[in-house]
């Protein structure tokens, strides 16, 4: 009888211990298979929205060498331009004021209807000749600022991309302007801020996307007086957010989503890897939300200046964390269930 209850007990710490054994296999098996799942989700997560971001950027590349083909040819730009290279100050005033009178009404429909920042004017030596954006500063050279610009006015060919400027930053589509027989006379600018990217995923997939951009190249090219008045501190240790961005992220329902801060391992996540150039994907399991980050480069250094977010709220990952948890406690009651039944029938 004494040996019976030995015996049983033994059986019983062998079991239990058999129980912990496959309860723990069962355990990282199901996470290892949900983690794999997630991984996949979240790299179809980053294939969207990369995708979608290159489908609106080049819908505004189409539109913006439209835009530049029309204004070469309605403003007559070709003789102001071949005008301008023998002239003096005073001629140059005159043109640039004749020029602005005829294109501000134009700029302002590009602005209102197609988001268009910046309409810019530059010389082939790269001196800035008119920013209908800010028609009060000319005549500085943007030769050590705006890496596009020298480029076009280089190699005479269009470029396209983002660049920081003095005043804005914008993703910049930058268009040689050519004589009839082929003569370089400089070059012209149609740019957009980054807040048609973000507002045009925003709206289409019910997201919120911000743009960040690296304060050191800010605080290296824009006038210092216009820091303040275009940027923001970010909570993205050495990027700073675009003012215009924010404003359109402002007057979206549940914005107060928007607002709350992720986990400092997140935030530190997608710093680290948009700084090796790669769009990835992030979940915060305590909002609830991934982030995805986008790199942005600069088109002729090729150096990552920016990045854009996607915030989403996919209920895949509250799901997949359901189903977890249900065959995880299912597997238990089973395998409980199966040790039991089988200590029962031993003992009869």
């Amino acid at each position: 009888m004494q040996e019976k209850k030995e015996e049983n007990t033994r059986l019983k710490i062998g079991l239990l211990l058999a129980f912990l054994v496959l309860a723990t296999l069962m355990y990282f098996l199901l996470d290892s298979r949900k983690k794999h799942s997630q991984e996949h989700h979240l790299q179809l997560i980053t294939e969207r929205y990369e995708f979608a971001y290159n489908t609106i950027y080049d819908q505004y590349r189409k539109f913006a060498a439209n835009a530049s083909i029309g204004i070469i040819e309605r403003y007559n730009l070709k003789s102001i331009y071949e005008q301008l290279l023998t002239a003096d100050i005073e001629e140059k005033n005159r043109l640039r004021s004749k020029l602005l009178a005829d294109i501000r009404l134009r700029y302002e429909r590009l602005k209102n209807q197609g988001d268009v920042r910046q309409l810019h004017f530059h010389l082939p030596d790269n001196e800035s000749f008119l920013r209908v954006h800010r028609p009060e500063r000319y005549g500085d050279n943007l030769s050590e600022v705006r890496e596009t610009v020298n480029y076009v006015n280089t190699v005479k060919l269009p470029v396209d991309g983002f660049e920081e400027g003095k005043i804005y930053n914008g993703y910049r589509f930058v268009f040689p302007v050519t004589s009839i027989d082929q003569k370089h006379l400089g070059s012209m600018e149609i740019s957009f801020g980054p807040e048609f990217l973000t507002t045009a995923l925003m709206k289409q997939y019910e997201v919120f996307s911000n743009f960040f951009i690296k304060d050191s190249v800010v605080k290296k090219k824009v006038f210092s007086n216009e820091i303040s008045v275009n940027y923001q501190k970010s909570l993205y240790d050495g990027y700073l957010c675009d003012v215009h961005v924010l404003s359109k992220l402002k007057k979206l329902p549940n914005v107060e989503k928007f607002n709350q801060i992720p986990q400092s391992s997140t935030v530190e996540s997608v710093v680290a890897n948009v700084r090796k150039g790669t769009a990835i994907s992030f979940y915060d399991s305590v909002m609830d939300m991934v982030f995805t980050s986008i790199p942005v480069f600069n088109p002729i250094s090729h150096e990552m200046v920016a990045f854009l977010t996607v915030r989403s709220h996919p209920v895949f990952f509250r799901n997949e964390n359901r189903y977890f948890r249900t065959i995880f406690l299912l597997s238990l009651m089973l395998l409980a269930m199966g040790l039991s039944t089988f200590f029962v029938l031993y003992n009869k």
